[in-house]
């Protein structure tokens, strides 16, 4: 096995330990910087380009680095198949909270040369490698933009993470923080106003507890359309940083008229059964994890 394969084993191990006794939040208070700073430096992705999933990726700026299971060429798996299955050529994609481009590179290149892509980042750093990374795989069906997507247009505090560059977010969540930025804000009804309103078949959602706000300013979108799909990360730690009961966020997905399904990698996309919601929760906070829900007009 390869030097930067023991090493994710191991990684991974330790995470799982951590998580199951409880001891993921002090784990990463203590050492999550470092860690992550070196498991970077021996993986595949790090530090200089790197082909993710087919596509060619600077996935951190100096001094910083990325998720690491993005690193390590196996981020979110389960996610990533259905991106894949759900996206046709002409579609159009929205990704709020885009990183570095992950899933707009992935969604890209599944809607082809007759569709489109919608992106928001607001960290400057993590924009400049977005558009980087765009460039370095030659799309031209993508739209960059330096924004955070909230449920007012203006501007907001964005709180940078030391731990890992996707992490950054527009509320206090109790990890490492190494400063503060402001940044502009839009909403989704805002900049599809602005775009003449075209049709849009998916948006993915993962902005580290402001997933409500984002909610909050596409309620035009959700009204007119009919057959809009939703993956949108459910991390009960984050919303509680933003003062959101993670139960009622369940429930206002369920009171715009979607449908939820829980993204899990052994059995794929399943729903998520009336009363369900409380040990799912329970069980995301005991972990100190989130995952990722498939939710789709009714």
């Amino acid at each position: 096995m390869k030097p930067q394969n023991i090493a994710y084993v191991s990684y991974a191990a330790l995470r799982n330990i951590a998580r199951a006794t409880g001891l993921m939040g002090p784990a990463r208070r203590l050492m999550g910087p470092a860690v992550g700073k070196l498991l970077y430096r021996m993986s595949p992705g790090g530090p200089g380009p790197a082909q993710i999933n087919g596509h060619k990726m600077i996935l951190a700026s100096p001094g910083s680095y990325p998720p690491m299971d993005m690193a390590m060429a196996r981020y979110e798996p389960p996610t990533t198949r259905l991106f894949e299955d759900i996206l046709k050529p002409g579609m159009a994609v929205i990704d709020v909270g885009a990183h570095v481009g992950y899933y707009t590179l992935l969604a890209a290149k599944q809607v082809g040369p007759t569709g489109n892509v919608f992106s928001f980042e607001p960290n400057q750093d993590n924009h400049a490698l977005l558009l980087k990374n765009v460039e370095l795989n030659g799309y031209d069906n993508v739209v960059v933009n330096n924004l955070a997507v909230s449920d007012r247009i203006g501007a907001s505090e964005l709180y940078l993470t030391a731990l890992d560059s996707g992490r950054h977010s527009m509320f206090h969540h109790g990890l490492p923080e190494r400063g503060v930025a402001t940044v502009n804000t839009t909403t989704l009804d805002a900049f599809l106003e602005s775009q003449g309103w075209p049709h849009i078949d998916l948006i993915k959602i993962d902005v580290e507890g402001a997933e409500q706000t984002v909610l909050r300013g596409m309620t035009r979108l959700l009204e007119s359309s009919g057959n809009l799909k939703l993956i949108i990360e459910l991390n009960p730690g984050m919303l509680n940083s933003a003062e959101v009961d993670p139960l009622q966020f369940l429930e206002l997905l369920t009171s715009l008229g979607l449908s939820v399904r829980i993204i899990d990698a052994a059995r794929g996309s399943v729903p998520l059964a009336p009363g369900d919601g409380p040990s799912l929760v329970d069980g995301l906070i005991a972990k100190e994890t989130s995952i990722n829900l498939f939710c789709e007009q009714r």
